[in-house]
């Protein structure tokens, strides 16, 4: 613990996604502290962990992007990014220029075609997420790509395997749609049934000979109430763009939380206590999470949804109680 740390380093982004649950360019835009980042990974090496996940917001935005990556790249340590691509043309050049410990970059695309993708992301957003690919392979830098599915793009999950592996992407992971009251407004929002049959059908592009890994991030069905994400298994821990610990990043800064602070799974602010007793605080919280969710399940007391880990963790952060869950 950790294997993975998660910078959410801005909240700021370049675009403004039907589909998405975080809350950005609305409050005063900060991006996270470099000295801060600097820290924490200089008291993370007792803990060993394996690589550093980039992410926003959009990255890439951040004011002192290149000064980030060669932070991160001091610290001789493996790093991702996951960006929407946008301004890549502009970018690639600092990653290039950082890619000692760079393992790859993840891209963000919504459907097979611009007309699909489009609805979601903006006008242009597919055009210059395929450029950022083209950018990729001429340069030599690793990508996969990562795909919310929806309404919109469900009937086109082999299509967006094909296409992506057709531009030398890999992985490509499928993430089941978080509920915010804007893409719940929007029809974006795949009802249980359907996200069940997203999985089977992932399940079934696994198994295809695509030259690419396919795959789907956590979140989806399980019949098992104690499955454990790596948050709850203390192997993943998220920093936010004010140097909080948040208890997991699909919770951070989220869109269609009741609490306009939105700061009830802060665990501690490094920017006063040192990582070592954040991560105490973390084991006190996760500790206290299993004993509530290990009650609930005694008691029979879990519905449809509640096997869906993600949506039980809004219900319980209070993340989504605006919404019928």
């Amino acid at each position: 613990m950790p294997e993975i740390i998660c910078f959410e380093v801005t909240n700021r982004c370049n675009l403004d996604c039907l589909h998405c649950n975080k809350i950005i360019n609305t409050r005063p835009v900060k991006d996270i502290s470099i000295e801060l980042v600097d820290r924490v990974l200089t008291e993370a090496k007792p803990f060993n962990p394996r690589v550093v996940a980039l992410t926003g917001g959009e990255p890439t935005v951040h004011k002192d992007f290149e000064r980030l990556l060669a932070t991160v790249e001091r610290h001789d340590i493996d790093y991702t990014i996951t960006t929407n691509g946008q301004n890549f043309r502009d970018t690639h050049k600092a990653l290039i220029r950082h890619a000692s410990r760079l393992t790859g970059i993840t891209l963000s695309l919504e459907g097979a075609s611009a007309r699909t993708n489009d609805k979601v992301r903006g006008a242009g957003s597919f055009d210059r997420v395929l450029e950022a690919m083209d950018l990729c392979r001429r340069h030599g830098i690793g990508f996969g790509v990562q795909t919310v599915v929806s309404t919109v793009n469900i009937n086109e999950l082999e299509a967006i395997v094909a296409l992506v592996a057709a531009q030398g992407a890999d992985p490509i992971n499928f993430i089941l749609m978080r509920p915010s009251p804007r893409n719940i407004q929007e029809g974006l929002l795949l009802d249980l049934e359907a996200a069940e049959l997203v999985e089977q059908r992932v399940g079934q592009l696994k198994v295809v000979t695509t030259g690419i890994r396919v795959d789907m991030t956590l979140g989806y069905y399980s019949p098992w109430p104690l499955f454990a994400c790596r948050p709850l298994g203390l192997a993943m821990i998220d920093v936010d763009y004010n140097g909080c610990l948040r208890f997991c990043p699909d919770l951070s800064n989220y869109r269609g939380a009741g609490s306009a602070e939105d700061d009830n799974d802060v665990v501690a602010d490094l920017n006063e206590v040192s990582l070592q007793k954040a991560l105490k605080a973390m084991a006190q919280r996760v500790a206290v999470f299993w004993q509530n969710k290990i009650d609930h399940t005694a008691a029979e007391d879990l519905g449809p949804t509640d096997h869906f880990p993600c949506y039980y963790c809004l219900r319980y952060f209070n993340k989504a109680d605006c919404l019928d869950l």
